[in-house]
């Protein structure tokens, strides 16, 4: 593990996305939480703001509710740090048509 990410992200992407068991999705997040707050993990910022940010970013029947506050911090902490995952295109970016803010715009906030 840890070829693009630490081993903790690439678990939790692996617990997140491609498995359907939400007791798993939530100790994902939960490990993810530990990796931003204890080792400011930059890439665990962006994706643990992506299970904020509803269904277009996890899956339905997982446990996550949607706080567009929380993402914003989360990926606002995560550019800040340098995260390539956040970087390239935060998944706010993708809303820019509808009026939401970018993740350019979340240091802003």
């Amino acid at each position: 593990m840890g070829r693009y990410f630490s081993d903790v992200v690439e678990k939790a992407i692996e617990d997140l996305y491609y498995c359907y068991d939400n007791d798993r999705a939530k100790q994902a997040a939960d490990r993810l939480a530990v990796a931003v707050e204890e080792h400011e993990d930059k890439d665990a910022c962006y994706f643990l703001a992506c299970c904020y940010l509803g269904t277009h970013y996890n899956w339905t029947y997982h446990p996550f509710e949607e706080d567009e506050e929380a993402a914003y911090r989360l990926l606002g902490k995560g550019i800040s740090l340098g995260s390539a995952a956040a970087g390239v295109r935060g998944p706010a970016d993708e809303h820019a048509d509808a009026g939401i803010p970018g993740a350019y715009d979340v240091f802003q906030r």
